[in-house]
């Protein structure tokens, strides 16, 4: 049993998506793309893959990590707010 279904990619909302798809786009089909990128996520929602979808006939480039930065000295401070406080921002809004 086949089911066709439409997915539909935002230019803003989902950029991230269709900069990761593009140039994978030029090398294969869309949709054996797509199933290629639920089954691994299928696999890593069951813990049982840790390899990315990787095109058929196409190298992975290495990629360079650097430049990391230090978030060891970085504290949060917890904020408390009162009931009218909140009351008059809801007010303004």
């Amino acid at each position: 049993m086949a089911i066709r279904r439409t997915l539909y990619l935002r230019d803003k909302k989902d950029k991230d998506i269709i900069d990761y798809l593009q140039p994978l786009i030029e090398m294969e089909d869309f949709s054996s793309i797509v199933r290629g990128l639920i089954r691994d996520g299928i696999k890593f929602r069951t813990q049982e893959a840790t390899v990315q979808y990787v095109p058929r006939n196409v190298e992975t480039p290495s990629v360079l990590q650097s430049n990391n930065l230090d978030f060891s000295d970085l504290k949060l401070d917890k904020k408390e707010v009162e009931d009218e406080e909140i009351k008059a921002r809801l007010d303004d809004f």
